[in-house]
């Protein structure tokens, strides 16, 4: 994998740091980012929840070259943007309230010893679809058709069970996203919550609402964003010119080498907007994450893309680990020296 930069394959999210210049401070900068671990497949379990467009999957995979086309200008977006930092809390306090709400033992709701203190009932979203038939059934055989189990509620009863329960967990639901997915033998309810304002990629509170109203699983996160840094942001453009240049992976074409060998010709995607969100960023040696700004994009097929909003001077190669903290505290990354000015603005960092 390049350094933070990852391209989607096989269903993955497709993920861009981007690196070009951007203002800077005139006193005080913001301070180095940890080396951070974005863009693989556990980092991005569920971050399509975190998306503007209910239903939307996140950076589809296509075969062949991918070309960036944008559908008109791009909205002007803030010029700087804070990190958030991910501040421990004391699980075993939580723990009880989070099982009162989902209707189970508190010794069934696990919280993981990880940065962001995720929490867990169950083993995630649930729901099968069978087709009931055989795959060798005699031609007078009738195929029946799968059904539902009886006293599963209806996606509107189980949207409005799924939000009780999680906002009984903590979660804030003013400003969230929701969605609600069909698992067949359960309704799969997703809270993405807002922080600071904005929507977060990879933040977010699921629910399976199964028979009579039960909730099967459910997940979460205990620990709480505080403000950080604030950084200057490379703008939306360079972030979409950056998305253009991503390395791409082609498909070969097993073909002897002919000038009839059909050449694939590119997939298409339009961008037709973007927002400043942030991102959920695992540290790299595992023993941290924060939220950190990025751009999202919106995309003609109904799925977004983020591309980190960061300069490249704010982002530490992964041979470069960060300093250590006291557990519970929230921790501001290393200090950088500022680069040549090109705008002055702000004062010093501090966590609010």
């Amino acid at each position: 994998m390049l350094w933070l930069v990852l391209v989607g394959f096989a269903g993955l999210t497709t993920v861009l740091v981007a690196t070009h210049g951007a203002g800077t401070r005139a006193t005080a900068p913001p301070r180095r980012l940890p080396a951070l671990a974005i863009g693989t497949e556990s980092s991005w379990a569920g971050a399509a929840m975190g998306t503007p467009a209910a239903g939307a999957a996140m950076g589809a995979s296509y075969p062949g070259r991918t070309e960036y086309r944008l559908a008109g200008p791009l909205p002007e977006l803030a010029t700087t943007a804070h990190a958030m930092l991910l501040k421990d809390v004391h699980a075993a306090a939580r723990v009880p309230s989070i099982a009162k709400a989902l209707g189970v033992a508190p010794a069934k709701v696990l919280v993981e010893p990880v940065p962001g203190q995720p929490w867990r009932y169950g083993d995630g979203m649930s729901g099968s679809v069978s087709s009931g038939c055989a795959v060798a059934l005699p031609a007078s055989s009738t195929c029946i058709p799968p059904q539902r189990p009886a006293g599963l509620p209806s996606q509107a009863e189980a949207e409005r069970i799924g939000r009780d329960a999680l906002a009984g967990t903590g979660v804030e639901l003013a400003g969230a996203i929701v969605r609600v997915d069909d698992g067949f033998s359960a309704w799969n309810v997703a809270v993405s919550p807002k922080v600071d304002g904005r929507i977060v990629v990879g933040w977010t509170w699921t629910a399976s609402v199964g028979v009579n109203g039960a909730i099967d699983s459910a997940s979460g996160f205990l620990a709480q964003p505080v403000r950080g840094d604030e950084y200057p942001l490379i703008g939306a453009q360079a972030a979409f010119d950056q998305l253009k240049d991503l390395p791409q992976i082609e498909v070969a074409i097993a073909c002897a080498p002919d000038p009839a060998c059909p050449t694939p010709k590119p997939v298409v995607r339009t961008v037709t907007g973007g927002q400043l969100a942030l991102m959920y960023a695992p540290w790299a040696d595992g023993k941290g994450a924060m939220l950190i700004p990025a751009y999202l994009f919106a995309v003609d097929d109904g799925s977004t893309i983020p591309v980190v909003a960061l300069p490249a001077r704010f982002l530490t190669p992964p041979d470069r680990g960060p300093v250590e903290t006291k557990p519970g505290q929230p921790t501001q990354p290393e200090s950088v020296p500022p680069a040549p000015p090109a705008s002055a603005a702000g004062g010093a960092p501090a966590v609010r």
